[in-house]
């Protein structure tokens, strides 16, 4: 897996397949979402590209700054590239990149910097300043851009869509075995 720091980094190719989001403890939702891209790239024969910051969103934008993270910045590497992502940029996510609109974010990141093809991302992502771009967003923006969206579900267990939050509260809870659950891994 090529690991870029920087987007001046990385060549611009519209047949890119592109997901992004912080992907803390890489759980099963997760993986549904990397297993989709790394198969539509595949299918298109472009490349799989993922997009992720450090550091945590949440350290940057919360007043309590106290999230705790359920993998460390190279283990999330080490397992999403275990799943066949072909490339990531990490964007270090500061105050002043935190407000960044959508627009200008899809436009600087992916619309004109890696390209994309298609991008995946999971039924309940946001991004960009106030969390203004969504699903909905996005598909917008993909018909003016030339670029198809899929939106994966929420992958439920026992009736529970997964989500980091969800595993750290297990986790303080000391429900272990809940929380490997929801990982798909000890």
């Amino acid at each position: 897996m090529r690991i870029y720091q920087d987007l001046s980094e990385v060549s611009h190719n519209k047949n890119s397949v592109v997901t992004l989001g912080t992907f803390d403890g890489v759980h099963l939702g997760h993986r549904k979402i990397i297993a989709e891209v790394v198969k539509k790239a595949a299918l298109l024969g472009g490349r799989s590209f993922l997009i992720t910051f450090y550091p945590h969103p949440r350290k940057i934008i919360s007043r309590e700054n106290k999230i705790k993270l359920l993998s460390t910045p190279s283990e999330k590497v080490k397992m999403i590239e275990s799943l066949g992502i072909e490339n990531m940029l990490i964007i270090k996510f500061t105050k002043e990149f935190s407000q960044l609109d959508p627009d200008k974010f899809l436009e600087k990141y992916i619309v004109g910097g890696i390209g994309a093809k298609e991008v995946v991302i999971g039924y309940d992502h946001h991004f960009g300043k106030g969390r203004g771009g969504d699903i909905n967003f996005l598909k917008k923006k993909g018909e003016d851009s030339g670029f198809e969206v899929t939106a994966i579900p929420a992958c439920d267990i026992d009736g529970v869509a997964i989500s980091s939050s969800k595993i750290r509260s297990a986790i303080l809870e000391d429900d272990i075995k809940l929380a490997n659950k929801y990982l798909g891994r000890f």
